[in-house]
């Protein structure tokens, strides 16, 4: 990836927003470009890591492996979420395993560029702190949901929060992810993904493949809080 391109993409995540090109142009020297294919790992539990990463095209999940030996997915990032910040910039053993959920590229950010940035730009560190409490947030709506809601509610939550923003009530969509990726991030097993599909038909909820149809959105967001 040209430079150019490098500071084009760059400006498009939030941790880089409002960074002069100056600047952009100066971590763009260290900033480099890196695909990963379905299935591929980026990096293990327990690595220490030098760099973080932001996601340009794809999906990655961060799994994490449960006493009985199961792996659990903790989180799912796709385009424009960055990953790994804290633990690179602190030099901490990366506390989960991250793979390529479907084909994936990949900007991989060096630390020391990031700290050469914040020298000149604290806002960078604000933004990067902002980042890292906005993720926090999320995983603790993950244990709440995960605790106070039932498997078909998770499951609405998840087509409601992936379904296309638009003012229409319903929405057709593919599922981004395989089925089994999604039953894991939700905390379900397989056979309970497919219980929970079929007690949202009742809410005009159909899965045909990986074509989801929601005929009634507000229905469906009824059915979440209910």
């Amino acid at each position: 990836m040209v430079k150019s391109s490098v500071i084009e993409e760059l400006h498009k995540f939030p941790l880089f927003q409002g960074v002069s090109a100056d600047l952009l142009a100066q971590i763009s020297e260290y900033v480099y470009y890196k695909k990963y294919m379905r299935g591929e790992r980026v990096c293990s539990q327990d690595d220490v890591l030098s760099s973080f990463f932001l996601v340009l095209h794809g999906c990655v999940a961060l799994t994490r492996i449960s006493a009985n030996g199961n792996e659990s997915i903790v989180s799912l990032m796709s385009d424009k979420d960055s990953f790994a910040e804290a633990v690179a910039m602190n030099q901490k053993p990366v506390p989960v395993d991250v793979y390529a959920v479907v084909d994936t590229n990949l900007l991989v950010v060096p630390v020391k560029a990031v700290v050469e940035l914040v020298r000149k730009d604290a806002d960078v560190a604000l933004k990067m702190i902002a980042a890292i409490s906005a993720r926090n947030r999320f995983l603790v709506e993950r244990v709440e949901q995960l605790s106070i809601k039932s498997a078909p509610q998770r499951l609405a939550a998840f087509l409601l929060k992936i379904a296309p923003e638009d003012s229409n009530n319903a929405s057709t969509f593919l599922l981004p992810y395989d089925k089994g990726v999604v039953a894991s991030f939700l905390g379900m097993q397989p056979e309970t993904f497919s219980r929970s599909l079929k007690k949202l038909v009742a809410e005009q909820v159909h899965l045909d493949g990986r074509q989801v149809k929601i005929l009634d959105k507000q229905r469906l967001e009824a059915f979440c809080e209910c």
